[in-house]
């Protein structure tokens, strides 16, 4: 579905992508992490066409994203949906009117269509009832589902995650990772998440990608990035665990961690 080939990409003469190649199969949800400013939110929007490389290709089913005409480059964007980090909600905008937004401005819908896409979407994300409510109405978990039923509203083909669990606790973290990948069975999409939060992001994905040093590090499954014999890969990982995911060396899945904290176990 995505391939990006060799990519290149420096800003006032500092080069953060240094030749980062990675693949994403049809239906495949790839996790994207490594050590902060290594560029990872930069590579996803080079994905989503919001950047051009200086060298190298992103290439979606054999075509060349950059070399496409205009026409093309539109209809390859509308398959597109994409999460913000901060969520990137319209604040004069009710959580209705944002979730339709890209309806009322891609498509064709009349107004009683969007009303049942958009209230369907709304129910998927747990968001029934708040239809009403503002931006600065909602809670930090609740604001994260609103921008992800936007996002999801037109059953996008590819969904790219920029940090979506950023500054949630443990528990909503957990929630929002569960409604990804519940869309993600519901919708079958191809995507790609970048996230701080591991092992967390884990339970969801089909493989995981490190950036480094302005390339792509490791490619693996879960289960393998544990296994690695990279040691900067290795103590990066075991570096951004917290302390108790860890037992007779075996990493503890993320909800064993929320659950034991909320039982007064850990």
């Amino acid at each position: 579905m995505i391939a990006i080939e060799n990519l290149h990409k420096s800003f006032d003469g500092v080069e953060v992508l240094k030749g980062a190649s990675l693949e994403v199969r049809d239906g495949e949800v790839v996790a994207l992490i490594g050590p902060s400013g290594e560029g990872k939110s930069v590579l996803l929007k080079h994905v989503a066409g919001l950047m051009r490389p200086d060298s190298g290709r992103i290439v979606f089913n054999g075509k060349d994203l950059w070399n496409l005409q205009r026409a093309d480059l539109v209809a390859l964007r509308n398959r597109f949906g994409f999460l913000f980090q901060n969520g990137a909600l319209f604040d004069s905008m009710t959580v209705y009117d944002n979730v339709a937004f890209p309806l009322r401005e891609k498509t064709r819908l009349n107004e009683k269509d969007v009303r049942e896409r958009v209230l369907s979407e709304l129910e998927q994300v747990g968001l029934t009832g708040a239809d009403d409510k503002y931006p600065a109405q909602l809670s930090g978990g609740m604001a994260k589902r609103a921008a992800l039923a936007r996002a999801l509203v037109r059953s996008p083909e590819i969904m790219l995650f920029d940090e979506p669990t950023t500054g949630l606790d443990p528990i909503i973290v957990h929630s929002i990772h569960a409604l990804i990948a519940d869309t993600h069975k519901r919708l079958g999409f191809s995507g790609i998440v970048v996230s701080h939060a591991i092992p967390a992001v884990f339970s969801f994905v089909q493989k995981v990608a490190v950036l480094y040093g302005g390339v792509i590090r490791f490619v693996g499954t879960p289960q393998e990035i544990f296994k690695t014999d990279d040691t900067i890969v290795r103590d990066f990982i075991r570096g951004s665990l917290p302390t108790d995911a860890f037992r007779f060396g075996e990493p503890v899945p993320a909800e064993a961690n929320v659950q034991e904290r909320q039982e007064g176990t850990v």
